[in-house]
């Protein structure tokens, strides 16, 4: 069975969650992020322990500084950093930089008053958008003895390759892929649907999630559209009228929010239009 993506998905008015804005609201969702959590690192947090906190640090004066996508502190000393890359152009530099971010917010965990025997735990998750490397569907990176194979796991990074990871395991029968690959791609299409198999109220929570946030972004992104029109007729001195062209993005405005849920009430009052013109154009096959 091949796997397809959703192509009807108009990018300008549609996110999903590879889009860099969507993934932050998204796994703010501390229910979300214990969820993922929990499938792709083996860790198992509750939403009440999880504390967001700062994601722009600089280790001293004269270092790099770096501003993180995501940012938690766990209780029991856990140190939790998220991010989203749609593309690595260079895959050494893509490494270095993981282990510059897990470093510095590793370094930060200890304060003044630290004592070394504390444990801290700083873990890095990382969803990679592009099968154009060679990074593997599933990365883990820890600390390890060259000689004993002793491992040292005060700092992870794990990276996840979505579009490698639900190629490689589409066709597996564990229940334990099936709900990772319902995961990874209701992020990048919206839709988990196609793994009837498996019920599981995670996925529906964040694709309700997501389609929440984008009817969010096609209100703003059509109310946006519709006042750049009517400032455009102002400046042209055509306060009334609408010849066949303004008329034909009106259309096509009103048919892009109705896709997305609004009905005609909601689509008049927004867009400053009356209610019966609405009406005719959604009645229009």
């Amino acid at each position: 069975m091949d796997h397809k993506r959703n192509e009807n998905i108009d990018d300008k008015r549609r996110f999903n969650g590879s889009n860099d804005t969507i993934f932050k609201r998204l796994f703010k969702n501390k229910e979300i992020l214990c969820g993922y959590l929990k499938y792709f690192t083996g860790f198992v947090v509750k939403p009440e322990e999880v504390f967001e906190t700062n994601i722009e640090t600089k280790f001293s004066v004269n270092s790099k500084g770096i501003i993180m996508d995501l940012r938690f502190d766990v209780i029991n000393n856990l140190n939790l950093n998220l991010e989203f890359q749609n593309e690595v152009n260079n895959e050494e530099s893509f490494l270095r930089r993981l282990v510059h971010y897990v470093s510095v917010m590793h370094s930060e965990a200890y304060d003044s008053g630290s004592e070394y025997k504390e444990s801290k735990l700083s873990v890095m998750v990382v969803f990679v958008n592009t099968d154009k490397t060679s990074i593997n569907s599933l990365t883990k990176f820890t600390m390890k003895d060259k000689y004993t194979e002793k491992e040292l796991d005060d700092l992870q990074i794990y990276i996840i390759n979505i579009p490698k990871f639900i190629n490689e395991y589409f066709n597996s029968k564990n229940k334990d892929d099936i709900i990772k690959l319902k995961l990874l791609d209701v992020l990048t299409t919206n839709d988990g649907s196609k793994y009837q198999n498996d019920e599981l109220k995670l996925t529906q929570k964040v694709e309700e999630a997501i389609n929440n946030m984008n009817k969010d972004a096609a209100l703003r992104f059509e109310m946006l559209k519709a006042e750049n029109y009517r400032v455009e007729l102002l400046g042209q001195g055509r306060e009334e009228g609408i010849k066949e062209g303004e008329r034909a993005n009106l259309e096509r405005n009103i048919k892009t929010m109705s896709s997305n849920g609004f009905d005609a009430e909601f689509i008049a009052k927004a867009l400053s239009l009356d209610l019966s013109f609405v009406k005719e154009i959604l009645e229009q096959k």
